[in-house]
């Protein structure tokens, strides 16, 4: 059975961990949902693999 945790971690996606916009930046956006273009913050993907 799994070892289980007693912390719990929040985090708010707007602007912290993501940027979403309707208008796309100068660069490639690293996926769409509906009709934003969705940006992931530098070093997100590390951040989420250390936690």
């Amino acid at each position: 059975m799994d070892e289980k945790s007693d912390k719990l971690l929040i985090l708010d996606l707007d602007e912290t961990l993501i940027h979403a916009t309707e208008n796309e930046l100068n660069f490639s956006a690293d996926f769409r949902f509906d009709r934003y273009f969705i940006y992931k913050r530098p070093y997100l993907d590390q951040f989420l693999l250390d936690i």
